[in-house]
């Protein structure tokens, strides 16, 4: 309700301080949070690329037994893709991969862009590679993290390809 829409207002606007204290007055009041409440808080931080709070919420939501969806997956992977943690992001993948949710093309999309920053051309390489072969279709912003990830490297002819 109009709690999760709140918390999603200070997630997008980058108050992450302000979100989590919503969140905090919204689990005291005793409403039940849900996958969006959490998720907000999440993505709060993973913007910033503060992965550390945003796994902190991440196990409270847990703790508070609600399942996590694909998508608060996506924003864990993001949060260490800001930093350009690769080894982080891809933590994330194998743990979506274990709990049997479905690894789309925002996932390999934030997995590349992680990969991008980190300076690491073949592993970017190898992760499309993988989301072809698994028949994910790749979106413009995943072209644009190939390209990225190129250009990061100095090599626009492979850019151009």
């Amino acid at each position: 309700g109009s709690y999760n829409m709140l918390l999603d207002a200070y997630a997008k606007t980058d108050n992450a301080e302000a979100c989590e204290k919503w969140l905090q007055h919204l689990i005291e009041d005793g409403i039940e949070a849900n996958v969006t409440s959490y998720a907000s808080a999440i993505y709060a931080h993973a913007r910033r690329g503060d992965a550390a709070s945003a796994e902190k919420w991440l196990k409270r939501m847990v703790a508070a037994g609600i399942d996590p969806d694909a998508a608060t997956y996506n924003v864990l992977i993001l949060s260490h893709g800001v930093k350009g943690n690769a080894s982080g992001a891809e933590a994330w993948l194998a743990e979506m991969r274990t709990r049997g949710l479905e690894v789309s093309v925002c996932t390999y999309t934030a997995v590349i862009n992680a990969v991008a920053k980190s300076g690491d051309m073949s592993a970017a390489e190898r992760w499309f590679q993988r989301m072809l072969e698994e028949e994910v279709q790749p979106s413009v912003a995943t072209f644009s993290a190939m390209i990225d990830t190129c250009a990061k490297a100095g090599d626009m002819v492979r850019a151009e390809q």
